[in-house]
């Protein structure tokens, strides 16, 4: 079975769990009205609650749509980084260190002893002095940015496994329906995303360096434990019960899960616009060809 089946997969389930439904209502002795009504809960049950339920999930977010991204955060982290092929930071990874040619900017201070002039302060405190935490703070947000998008891949990636395996353990539990006096049950998880929130959640104290003012991006926090979505019973309307349970506990799941991870992103895009991300426009840059020369921008290293 596969998520691009899903729709076959639920109409499957409908006609095997009305089918044996309406068996085990044959068999009662009870009046014909009653009969009939309860097949036409039955049946509303199979052919139309059920479709409804896994409605939503024929429409998740297809994860290679998110790759374009990772691909561009994996460009900027290599360019901010020194040379370290590397997707996520192992658990045994040793300090990340920015790219040295990124360094060098820190030792000029001493190169610019001889410049004075308003522009030379400026340059000196609003550039050279925070360089250093300015790149590292870089660093740590596109790192933490294409974890995060890595995770929400991750999430719609097993999304797909877990709903379609939730239909499949659900029409093999109609089917063993009668066939023993046992209680079958299959419980599924998010086994993979989980290992993916784990490598986030270690991620910042393995970076190896002062977070400053960038705490304000660091990962708040993620559903705290997962959920059990359990499949089965012996009766098909007990089956479908859970089906029903596992379905809105997935779909709660997921929605925190992306809402938090919503939550990060827009934390990393509204902090890395403040002063402790960019640098300020050197004075400099102001200046014309009639006042580069001048006091307030070369000054005496004119």
């Amino acid at each position: 079975m596969s998520y691009e089946q899903l729709g076959q997969h639920v109409r499957d389930l409908g006609e095997r769990a009305y089918r044996k439904g309406e068996r085990a209502l044959d068999s009662l002795v009870v009046s014909v009205g009653l009969t009939r009504r309860a097949r036409l809960v039955l049946a509303e049950r199979c052919f139309q609650d059920l479709p409804a339920l896994f409605a939503p999930y024929a429409r998740l977010p297809e994860p290679d749509g998110f790759l374009p991204v990772i691909r561009q955060l994996d460009r900027a982290m290599r360019a901010l980084y020194a040379p370290h092929p590397f997707d996520l930071p192992p658990p045994a990874a040793a300090t990340i260190e920015p790219n040295p040619s990124l360094q060098v900017l820190a030792g000029a201070a001493r190169e610019l002893s001889g410049w004075t002039g308003r522009a030379a302060h400026a340059f000196r405190g609003e550039v050279v002095e925070p360089f250093p935490s300015v790149v590292r703070n870089q660093c740590l947000s596109v790192v933490l940015a294409k974890a995060v998008v890595e995770a929400v891949r991750a999430l719609w990636t097993e999304a797909r496994i877990v709903i379609d395996q939730l239909a499949e353990h659900a029409i093999r539990a109609v089917d063993t329906v009668d066939a023993d006096c046992r209680r079958h049950e299959w419980d599924v998880h998010f086994t993979g995303f989980e290992a993916v929130h784990a490598t986030l959640r270690a991620l910042v104290p393995r970076m190896g360096f002062p977070v400053g003012s960038a705490a304000a991006v660091l990962p708040a926090g993620l559903p705290t434990g997962r959920p059990v979505l359990r499949i089965g019973g012996t009766t098909v309307s007990g089956i479908l019960g859970t089906v029903e349970q596992a379905v809105n506990d997935c779909t709660r799941y997921l929605n925190e899960s992306e809402q938090a991870l919503s939550w990060w992103l827009r934390d990393i895009r509204d902090t890395v616009a403040g002063a402790e991300f960019v640098l300020a426009r050197p004075a400099l840059a102001s200046a014309t060809p009639a006042t580069v020369r001048s006091a307030d921008y070369l000054g005496s290293a004119a």
